[in-house]
């Protein structure tokens, strides 16, 4: 659902932060859980533990805070502290989001000194790409810019085990190439792209030659 949940996280951050609200966070996981019944309330929102997982890894490399949040209804909603795999998980990208801190510091004084939101849409970077012009491309609110080193496309959809993205063409970028942080494949430029995407690897690129994307690239897969 783009109306609602972890697709709107993404996407209020992404709006949000052209107007001004440069440093942003989500409550992992989401906070509104409500019962079929309960309370009156019609409708019924669980957060499953795959939600609660791939949240994680969204909220890894978009948030300037990695903070959980138990949600409104604890009764059958998903948490970090369930089972090992869900705490194996949350260190992970705790680690992930720690390995970071070096890379995100520069972007939160441009977010003080520039006003430029540290998670940004595509359209800020590539702006003369006609893909990202396009506004009819709603799948571009689906991925973002960490800083101008790093492409991020969570995995948001239930069940997917595989992640599409845009990879911008940039004439004055050095080489036509991104590389997919994890498998280390490469793929042109100005083109979808859709790689494996499962638990524990959301969609990563940088571009090929980029020694911040590289530094980056060392640091994650070493952890």
């Amino acid at each position: 659902d783009n109306k609602d949940g972890i697709k709107t996280a993404l996407a209020g951050m992404l709006t949000s932060g052209l107007t001004g609200r440069t440093l942003a966070h989500s409550d992992i996981g989401g906070f509104t859980v409500v019962s079929e019944g309960r309370d009156f309330w019609p409708w019924n929102y669980q957060r499953s533990k795959e939600l609660l997982l791939r949240w994680i890894e969204l909220s890894a490399f978009s948030d300037v805070v990695f903070r959980t949040h138990p949600g409104l209804i604890l009764d059958g909603t998903a948490q970090v502290y369930d089972d090992e795999e869900s705490m194996a998980h949350f260190a992970k990208f705790a680690r992930v989001h720690s390995a970071l801190f070096e890379y995100r510091q520069p972007l939160i004084a441009q977010a003080s000194t520039l006003g430029y939101p540290v998670t940004r849409p595509m359209l800020l970077h590539y702006s003369t790409d006609e893909v990202v012009r396009d506004d009819t491309n709603r799948g571009l609110i689906e991925q973002f810019m960490l800083g101008d080193a790093l492409l991020v496309a969570p995995v948001m959809d239930e069940g997917a085990e595989s992640v599409r993205a845009y990879l911008p063409a940039d004439a004055s970028a050095d080489g036509g190439e991104w590389v997919h942080l994890w498998s280390n494949a490469t793929y042109a430029s100005g083109e979808w792209a859709e790689v494996d995407a499962p638990l524990g690897q959301p969609g990563v690129w940088f571009r090929a030659g980029d020694e911040q994307g590289e530094a980056i690239q060392a640091a994650l897969l070493a952890l």
